[in-house]
């Protein structure tokens, strides 16, 4: 059955009754749209009421037909049409965002598939710009709390009267609200109507006059944004303001030169308002990035400023704290002064404390001098990559901090070093200071963007720059950090280090001087490193080497990146592989470059077709590739040498197979004491430390790995242990599957230790035994460490040489405890020992060489039978405390 409406409209076209007499029946009409408005970014559901309208769920055209003008399709058309459907007597349809171009009203009408067509008798719809278009007042006073109203279009357009007003400056000074220093500042209003938004601005301080744009902010993310900047700031009436300022003392080539001290901002400090009478924290603010303040305060009373050496939101994220005082954050507090009617203008100048000829007075720049290099590092870096993520870095100082090995809590720190996440800083006057080396502060923070933001696989260890042969890992792992420090205090590129009586001695390398390297270039170098990674970056190219400038941006964009995800260790192969594969068009040029340092043409990460040795033919290649169940592959060790030299250290590598795999290093016997040809073995899967062992014998050292990932490449790091001068073979294999016995001493490669002050003396013995204990047969020794030795080793056996229990032996160790003893508690079973003679070895390091020292003693009666045996210690610090010796590991 035909419908009603097409009847009717059928009897019209035929001429009938209903149509005659020049008058007929008018069209349907649209009779209601919802809603009447819409703003330009929304595109809402249109719902139209007409008459007459085709059945539920027709699909009809709605036209849009406006009044004047051409405001549709981008200004080119009168009309838009958009598809709807019939539902309940009504028609709905979405108009797209931006549909019409400034204000416009418009006709609607809906067309039936069969081209009849309901239309509007009036202009039903009107299209309104979403904008601010006026603010009042004129004039924010930025010192108390404001009313302010804002005017224009689309405001409720989210359907919630609840808004956010950002006020941005475009001219003047940044905000200060609450700690915060930024360009902008938030807060919550109401949209009384489409047209009209409400708030109160609680308190906006600026330091000078400021214009800033208004965005309303809606609840379905949509930003109205003003044309121009229509709010106007001035500083407040009431308050404190100033400059806080720090002294850094000049740096000669050698040491300190106090008769140069020149002032610095102190860049986003938290600083503090204090009530001079009760020492109550009225209010804390931020400082700015030139080291400007504001403090919102109009009572008359007396007051006094506090820097704390921290900075504030909006700013890098670091800390100074005194590790002689439970990690105490560093304050400075400066002078009383007593707050006026109006605005208190009030510098701080943080001071040296020195009077001349010494430290008289405290010494309030030191933890900001600091402070500012790493603020230095983050800004340059954020400068080249503003996307980087920095955590918290931390730094500990104290004036007690000395380089000794010992108890950080009275500030022995072994001098100064990067450890998870924090690094540790000297400042005992007249033996060693760092707050105003630079480059030293700059270089260990460089060790904590790289561990952070990148990765290390240094085994780290003693270093000196200029004559080192060491470890890959380890030199570019030093390098990269001298490198950084070189970059971000550009063009300052001398390193130096300030020491002695007055700071007045020292030393001083500069970047730039490629002389520098001697005779030692190369990849095992850390200051070919160095030098090679800042030629890299630097725009001043010495010579026809040097034809390369990259700036920080690449290096970055390396170090965080490919460099960071290599399957094989972090060393100058993997990052200058990286650097090539990123930026094609320089290769040649960082060829060119890499020969000047020392350094083959870098095709992969594993260093492949690398020539030069170091003089030493066993340190190439850099890498060996193993088998899984193939060939044993041999390399051979000098002895004695350093632990992270390169003469100390070979690579492996072989591709998982998805099973278990053991990896063993066997060594010879040497024939005489049993750690003369040893090893420890360490394993890595792409850049993650699985495990390592290190027992006291030679031979055998082996790590069963229980399962493998398939495909994934391991690195195996053989580093030889001997303490013997002389050449010494190790052959090393992998197999599939696990052995029948697993050697499980372990050691952690991530300790490391700290030089001594002291050279070595081979004459002096390491330790004094002495055997305590009562007449009933207990079997006790006494070992005291001489002074000057660090990581002791301790091991038992009987006079021919025999391991108690086949070297199933509770190794301990003693860490940082300088002229400290411990009590051997002996129990063994009778085989291999002669009326209870026995060997005891100690095995440590003295300024950063490792040595060994031999003892026999007869401990009375035989010894009884045993069921097993081990040793085991309990140390003795000089001030009688006792405790467990922990788990041996190398530091």
């Amino acid at each position: 059955m035909r419908p009603l409406w097409l009847l009717l409209l059928m009897t019209c076209l035929l001429g009938g009754p209903a149509c005659g007499g020049g008058g007929g029946t008018p069209p349907p009409l649209v009779t209601a749209v919802s809603p009447t408005t819409i703003y330009s970014l929304r595109g809402p559901t249109l719902r139209v009421l007409a008459e007459k309208l085709p059945p539920n769920g027709t699909l009809v055209n709605v036209r849009l037909r406006a009044a004047t003008g051409t405001p549709f399709l981008a200004g080119t058309s009168d009309t838009l049409d958009l598809p709807g459907r019939t539902d309940a007597g009504s028609v709905t349809c979405t108009v797209p965002i931006g549909a019409a171009v400034g204000e416009a009203h418009a006709f609607i009408s809906v067309i039936a598939p069969d081209g009849s067509s309901a239309v509007s008798a009036t202009a039903l719809l009107a299209f309104l710009p979403q904008e601010v278009t006026g603010f009042q007042p004129g004039t924010l006073d930025g010192s108390r709390p404001q009313a302010f109203t804002i005017t224009g279009n689309g405001f409720l357009a989210a359907g919630s009267p609840s808004v956010t007003v950002e006020f941005e400056s475009t001219a003047g000074s940044e905000f200060h609200v609450g700690i915060a220093t930024s360009p902008t500042v938030s807060v919550p209003a109401t949209a009384e109507s489409q047209t009209v938004v409400t708030g109160t601005l609680p308190y906006a301080g600026v330091l000078a006059p400021t214009q800033a744009r208004v965005t309303v902010k809606l609840a379905n993310s949509t930003d109205i944004v003003s044309a121009d900047a229509p709010a106007s700031f001035l500083p407040g009436t009431e308050g404190i303001q100033g400059t806080l300022r720090f002294e850094r003392v000049a740096k000669t080539s050698m040491g300190l030169d106090y008769g140069s001290i020149t002032q610095h901002p102190i860049r986003g400090a938290r600083v503090q308002l204090i009530r001079a009478a009760t020492g109550h924290v009225i209010t804390t603010r931020t400082a700015s990035a030139t080291g400007t303040y504001f403090i919102d305060y109009g009572v008359a009373e007396s007051v006094f400023l506090r820097v704390l050496a921290e900075t504030g939101p909006g700013h890098p994220p670091i800390r100074v704290e005194d590790n002689t005082d439970q990690n105490a954050l560093w304050a400075a507090d400066g002078p009383p002064f007593d707050t006026l009617a109006g605005v208190v203008d009030h510098d701080e100048l943080l001071t040296t404390g020195w009077d001349g000829a010494s430290y008289t007075a405290p010494r309030s720049s030191a933890p900001f001098a600091i402070m500012d290099v790493a603020y230095q590092g983050m800004a340059v870096f954020l400068a080249a990559r503003p996307t980087l993520t920095f955590p918290l870095f931390t730094a500990r100082w104290s004036p007690n901090n000395r380089p000794e090995d010992g108890d950080r809590e009275t500030g022995q720190i072994g001098g100064a070093h990067y450890e998870d996440g924090v690094i540790y800083l000297s400042g005992k006057a007249d033996v060693d200071t760092d707050e105003f080396d630079s480059h030293v502060v700059a270089h260990e923070w460089g060790h904590f963007v790289i561990d952070r933001l990148s990765r290390s696989d240094s085994i780290a260890g003693p270093h000196f720059i200029g004559t080192d042969l060491l470890d890959p890992g380890v030199a570019f792992g030093e390098g990269v950090a001298t490198a950084l420090a070189a970059m971000v205090l550009s063009p300052d590129t001398t390193y130096t280090d300030s020491m002695g009586v007055g700071q007045a001695d020292g030393w001083g390398l500069d970047t730039e001087d490629s002389a520098i390297e001697f005779a030692n270039a190369g990849w095992f170098s850390e200051t070919s490193c160095a030098w090679l990674l800042y030629d890299l970056f630097d725009s001043v190219n010495e010579g026809a080497y040097d034809g390369v400038t990259l700036g920080l941006g690449p290096l970055i964009d390396v170090l965080t990146g490919t460099h960071k995800d290599t399957p094989y260790s972090t060393t100058i192969f993997s990052f200058l592989a990286a650097l090539k594969g990123e930026n094609a068009t320089a290769a040649t040029a960082i060829d060119t470059l890499c020969a000047h340092h020392g350094i083959d043409a870098v095709v992969d990460a594993l260093g492949t077709g690398e020539t030069h040795d170091g003089g030493l033919a066993e340190n190439l290649p850099v890498y060996h590739a193993l088998t899984i169940d193939g060939d044993t592959l041999s390399t051979s060790f000098v002895g004695n040498y350093a632990y992270n030299a390169v003469e100390s250290n070979r690579r492996f590598y072989f591709t998982g197979p998805g099973g278990p795999v053991t990896v063993t290093a066997n060594t010879v016997d040497p024939g005489t004491f049993i750690d003369d040809h040893d090893v420890a073995l360490l394993v890595w899967r792409e850049g993650v430390f699985l495990e390592a062992v290190n027992g006291f014998y030679y031979g055998d050292e082996s790590i069963t790995l229980s399962s493998t990932v398939t495909g994934a490449t391991y690195v195996i790091q053989i580093i030889d242990q001997g303490a013997k001068p002389g050449s010494y073979a190790c052959t090393v294999r992998a197999t599939s599957g696990v052995p029948l016995r697993a050697v499980s001493s372990k050691l952690d490669p991530r300790r490391r230790p700290t030089a001594a002050t002291l050279p070595t003396q081979r004459g002096r013995r390491l330790f004094e035994l002495d055997r305590v204990g009562g007449a009933d047969g207990a079997q006790r020794l006494r070992v005291t460490f001489r002074a000057d030795m660090f990581d002791a080793h301790v091991m038992v056996s009987a006079t021919d040489g025999t391991v108690l229990l086949g070297g199933d032996v509770e190794r301990e160790h003693v860490d940082a405890w300088a002229g400290a003893s411990i009590d051997l508690d002996v129990e063994c079973g009778s085989a291999g020992l002669a009326h209870g003679n026995l060997v005891v070895k100690v095995r440590g390091y003295v300024a950063g060489r490792r040595v060994t020292d031999v003892r026999s003693v007869t401990v009375g009666a035989p010894l009884p039978e045993r069921e097993a045996g081990v040793v085991r210690a309990t140390s003795r610090g000089a001030d009688g405390r006792t405790g467990r010796v922990k788990a041996m590991t190398r530091r």
